[in-house]
């Protein structure tokens, strides 16, 4: 099999990833597995080829190492203004010394791109593309089947986060010269009607982030039943998932060979107040949209917790594979204490950092009273995800969410649109 053919099987949903090329070793990989686990800082391809010996393939060793290369490129191009998404994905020079044509035509392929998401109260989906640094975070999240091994040591973990660190100092710059122009190049990328944000004058924005975290006009995404805690809505603008329990989440969607609701929530006594299956809900923001959370129900607002040290891409074809990216993705928790004809209903929000995305903010408190929709935080550049769990029996999804999400596929909501009803447990 080519190695551009070896690309292709783990970015179809559920499949498993293709087999890789070994050595006759009678050992099999596990030895230059166990080198490759022992790595802590990056070696040049030289000296980790010499490492593994012909445990790995030195070709396939030396595509990650170049994929390596391509994911810091990526970042360091969005410095410069006249580098954008859109350029990033139409010009492929910048990759000619990395890869062979084979290989830039599976990391430009359409299905390799992004994927399919329905528009609620329609039969209607749409394809949506995945940004050029999560398709090379695919790539090297599961090129072959031992690679993905090879992923879990500190070397490649912390790539990821270098680079995500380092993406988020550049959109913290104040320099005009690039604030502007990336500013532009990201409405014209991703189609933002200036009317609809409460400051429409881009000039006013003084970093990149400024303006991914930008608000909403008041009142342009209306609050379904404001006054009743029974209705559950939308958290985010968002690709929505729905599960009446963790176990059909697991079945479905959430693949990671580590998710439970306790590690998940990164405390076992937080877990216990949800009973043995509780509801979720999952919102996925993609980079083109209003990256502001907001509450699904009301109630008072607990302490933050902050868990989790890893930044990989949350993208589906992540979430579908055997990756702890919910239970080991940088993130914080909180509990809002609603209620429900004054009984307690404990309901935990998190949100979840991911690939170029560390920064998570927050504009609540501990204690504060937060009514249903009202802004709890924000993310800032790239896409992320918040997670909401519900206790054990307390929610009854609406039909038409439940339905798509038992199909895999993820629906198109706004926040303050109901999602669902709560009931005391």
């Amino acid at each position: 099999m080519s190695l551009a053919n070896l690309l292709k099987a783990p970015f179809r949903r559920n499949s498993k990833p293709a087999p890789t090329t070994m050595s006759s070793d009678p050992n099999g990989p596990e030895p230059a597995l166990a080198v490759a686990e022992q790595m802590t800082a990056p070696d040049d391809e030289q000296s980790l080829i010499a490492k593994l010996g012909n445990k790995l393939v030195p070709e396939q060793l030396k595509r990650r190492i170049n994929l390596h290369a391509a994911l810091e490129r990526a970042v360091d191009n969005s410095a410069k203004p006249q580098v954008d998404d859109a350029a990033l994905s139409q010009d492929h020079g910048w990759l000619n010394d990395l890869f062979d044509d084979d290989i830039l035509e599976e990391l430009f392929k359409r299905e390799h791109m992004g994927n399919y998401v329905k528009i609620r109260n329609t039969e209607e989906q749409i394809f949506e593309s995945m940004p050029l640094y999560a398709r090379i975070g695919m790539h090297l999240l599961f090129y072959g089947r031992y690679e993905i091994r090879f992923l879990h040591n500190n070397r490649v973990r912390k790539l990821l986060v270098d680079q995500s660190i380092k993406q988020g100092k550049i959109y913290d710059s104040t320099d005009p010269e690039i604030v502007g122009p990336h500013i532009e190049s990201f409405i014209k990328t991703y189609n933002v009607d200036l009317n609809m944000l409460a400051n429409p004058d881009i000039k006013s924005y003084k970093t990149i982030n400024e303006f991914f975290a930008r608000r909403l006009k008041p009142g342009l995404r209306p609050i379904s039943a404001p006054d009743d805690n029974s209705v559950i809505t939308s958290a985010a603008d968002c690709r929505l998932m729905v599960f009446s329990d963790v176990t059909a989440a697991k079945k479905i969607w959430v693949k990671g060979k580590n998710f439970t609701i306790p590690n998940l929530l990164g405390s076992k006594d937080i877990a216990d107040q949800f009973g043995p299956a509780p509801a979720l809900a999952i919102f996925r923001l993609a980079p083109q949209d209003y990256h502001r959370y907001h509450s699904p129900v009301s109630g008072i607002f607990g302490g933050i917790s902050h868990t989790g040290t890893d930044l990989f891409t949350v993208n589906p074809q992540a979430v579908n594979e055997d990756l702890d990216v919910f239970t080991g993705n940088k993130r914080d928790v909180v509990v809002i204490r609603s209620t429900i004809g004054g009984v307690n209903v404990p309901v935990a929000f998190v949100a979840v950092g991911a690939l170029l995305v560390g920064a998570i903010g927050w504009e609540k408190q501990q204690g504060d009273m937060v009514k249903k929709g009202e802004g709890l935080g924000w993310f800032q550049y790239g896409g992320s995800t918040c997670i909401c769990v519900f206790p054990t029996g307390t929610v009854a999804w609406d039909e038409d969410l439940l339905k798509t999400s038992q199909t895999g596929i993820e629906t198109l909501v706004n926040i303050g649109e109901k999602i669902g009803t709560l009931q005391a447990p």
